[in-house]
């Protein structure tokens, strides 16, 4: 997800996507690459904090400027008075000015009791209000917590669980109500050193009830992260390769790395695409991380004023433009920002 640091993986005994037309590592780029712009003059920033919290985050915004994120509670010391408790995760929806705590509801029946509340981190909203993203007890198992995705439509709450997975992530949604994600398999015992070791993550792809593998060719076994989808199937997220992270898009069977020009290498992520293909993400440079916005062939650096050594990512794009991120202030807090042209 890319709401928090703890973000999700799954696992499945699916289909693996045929990328037509991709050869054995990813395209050249059909992505032009002039200099980097760093004018954003015309953009308008509002701050995003949920009451209370410690950390907000803005992933995903639809058409309508619905806006969707994360927020998480405020730590406290436990009974000792030194251990720290970590606050939980929620889910919100920030829609014309007000501000909805949206969370998975826990389940009634548990053992032992009493029942665990689920903490809840969300990905992605289409024009439909429809909203996708993942959920867990906060169990930490093998180094991953046990996450299963959610779509949440007409007021229900669906689970998504790649079949044989270890844990599913939903991150977007698009306007014909297919999803992409991510997914871990199980881990497995390492029989030279006879330690658990963590299963590969994969991207997922769900359309019509059918989940369909997506690896990005010449990556990294197990480093494809899926994270945006719009209206014409255009896919964008990330991948990793021995020089590191670069984004990708994914659209009519061709993949296209995305590497901003001006960036340390193996630093680009690519988190949405608007259905008129604008891509916004992060990278980092000599002063710090930025997110970015591609767009008619340039790219424009996103920083939120008053961001901390940078510390800016954009996570979402509407059709309008209107941009959802986060950013880290000088405090080292994490906020939620919404950037109007």
């Amino acid at each position: 997800m890319k709401a928090t640091t703890r973000r999700l993986v799954g696992r499945a005994a699916v289909w693996t996507l045929l990328l037509a037309g991709c050869s054995d590592r990813p395209t050249s780029p059909t992505l032009s690459a002039p200099r980097l712009s760093v004018s954003q003059a015309a953009l308008r920033f509002t701050t995003i904090d949920a009451p209370g919290a410690s950390y907000t985050s803005a992933s995903g915004i639809n058409d309508a400027g619905q806006i969707v994120g994360t927020f998480v509670d405020p730590s406290s010391l436990g009974f000792d008075g030194v251990s720290v408790i970590p606050g939980k995760s929620h889910g919100f929806l920030w829609s014309g000015g007000t501000f909805s705590v949206l969370d998975v509801p826990s389940g009634s029946v548990c053992y032992p009791p009493p029942c665990p509340t689920f903490e809840t981190e969300i990905g992605g909203i289409n024009s439909a209000g429809q909203i996708v993203g993942a959920f867990d007890f906060g169990y930490w198992i093998f180094g991953y917590y046990f996450m299963h995705g959610f779509l949440y439509s007409a007021g229900r709450f669906t689970t998504i669980d790649v079949p044989g997975a270890f844990a599913t992530q939903a991150s977007s949604i698009n306007d014909s109500g297919q999803i992409v994600g991510t997914y871990v398999d199980p881990p497995y015992l390492d029989p030279d050193m006879l330690v658990s070791m963590p299963g590969a993550s994969h991207g997922f792809l769900l359309s019509g009830g059918t989940f369909t593998t997506l690896d990005i060719p010449g990556a990294t076994a197990g480093t494809t992260s899926p994270s945006g989808f719009n209206a014409t199937g255009q896919i964008v997220g990330s991948y990793q390769d021995a020089a590191g992270s670069h984004g990708f898009l994914l659209s009519g069977g061709t993949v296209s790395p995305i590497d901003v020009p001006g960036a340390a290498a193996g630093t680009t992520s690519a988190y949405g695409i608007n259905a008129v293909g604008q891509i916004v993400g992060s990278y980092v440079d000599a002063t710090g991380l930025h997110g970015f916005l591609h767009s008619g062939g340039t790219f424009t650096t996103i920083d939120v004023p008053g961001a901390a050594g940078g510390g800016t990512r954009a996570y979402g794009i509407s059709a309008t433009g209107q941009i959802a991120g986060s950013f880290t202030d000088a405090k080292n807090v994490v906020h939620g920002f919404l950037a109007s042209p």
